[in-house]
């Protein structure tokens, strides 16, 4: 009984062979079905801004039998169906554009959102029968300059005469920070300047900078000049998964020596390196002259040496000049004189 039980190495042999077999058919079924179409999403443009337009495209490849029979669909982040084949339920949010006028013979369905809001935002799946695909449409909403305002702080100088002190404080009541009415700073006392941009996303990253010299955080050798606060919160902004943030920036001038500023000086809080209006605002401020000696650039350095050298070469040919001229005067006189016999 205990022989007849056990499997010789052919039979091992057989049954293995046996097991790979069905195994590898097994698979290969699988395969075939889930070949039998394939469905794929895309998305353009990415990123896209909030007020633009978006292109998703449902790819569908191989569908055979099934294509006569069930239709593809396109689906919101929501779930909600927004288009069949080639007919879109909302003509006024969505347009769709297939590669056949045929759709049961099309391959490529596009559906055009023809004004991106931000609840677009998220996983859109293209579906055919049980098999769906998806596309992340990922959104952004930039945000812009809210405000860009700054406070005196610290106080005048009482070394001032009286009028001058008057003319100040009449200055700093008209003074609206623009290039007209700058704030006055030439009594003394400083600023507190406040960025704030609106919600957007991603969060803006504010640049401040005067005279186009960046501001950053106080440098060793001068801690003093500058004191900056930059935080991002979602406070104000309503959103989901709270992504919109807004962003503020504090920027404390202590006094205009810290900076060495003098004459009028242009503050500026901008989102990046933008120059567009809605992303950037000014703000000027006047500081007293300080009396200094300014260097010579390698210009100005040039444009004396030659001007040097031509006034030399002038001076020569001047000379020259009257030397040749003064023979020619002395031959004439004599020539005009009588000869005596």
């Amino acid at each position: 009984f205990y022989k007849s039980a056990t499997m010789t190495p052919s039979t091992c042999s057989f049954l293995l062979t046996l097991s790979i077999l069905l195994v590898t058919t097994a698979e290969t079924v699988a395969k075939t079905n889930d070949t039998e179409f394939r469905i794929t999403a895309s998305v353009t443009p990415v990123p896209v801004n909030v007020g633009q337009s978006a292109n998703l495209t449902c790819h569908l490849e191989s569908a055979g039998k099934q294509r006569k029979t069930y239709s593809v669909y396109w689906h919101s982040p929501t779930g909600a169906e927004v288009a069949e084949n080639c007919i879109a339920y909302n003509i006024e949010k969505h347009d769709i554009f297939c590669n056949n006028p045929n759709a049961k013979l099309a391959t490529k369905y596009t559906v055009r959102i023809k004004t991106v809001s931000w609840k677009d935002r998220g996983l859109w799946y293209c579906k055919f029968v049980t098999n769906q695909s998806y596309a992340f449409l990922d959104v952004n909403w930039p945000a812009t300059i809210e405000k860009f305002t700054a406070t005196p702080v610290g106080q005048p100088s009482r070394d001032a005469a009286a009028g001058q002190q008057a003319a100040a404080a009449a200055a700093a009541k008209a003074a609206d920070g623009s290039a007209a009415a700058p704030y006055d700073l030439t009594l003394g006392g400083g600023l507190n300047f406040t960025c704030r941009s609106t919600c957007g996303y991603p969060a803006a990253q504010l640049k401040l900078d005067y005279r186009g010299v960046s501001v950053q955080l106080p440098d060793p050798a001068n801690p003093n000049a500058f004191r900056v606060r930059s935080v991002s919160d979602n406070s104000t902004c309503s959103s989901d998964g709270n992504l919109l943030k807004t962003t503020e920036s504090t920027v404390l001038l202590p006094n205009c020596s810290a900076l060495k500023l003098d004459g009028k000086t242009r503050f500026r809080c901008a989102i990046g390196d933008s120059a567009e209006p809605a992303i950037y605002k000014d703000i000027y401020v006047y500081c007293p002259a300080i009396p200094r000696d300014y260097p010579l650039t390698q210009g100005e350095i040039a444009a004396a040496s030659v001007g040097a050298v031509l006034g030399v070469f002038l001076i020569i040919l001047g000379f020259v000049l009257f030397c040749q001229r003064k023979p020619a005067e002395e031959l004439d006189e004599s020539a005009s004189q009588p000869m005596q016999v």
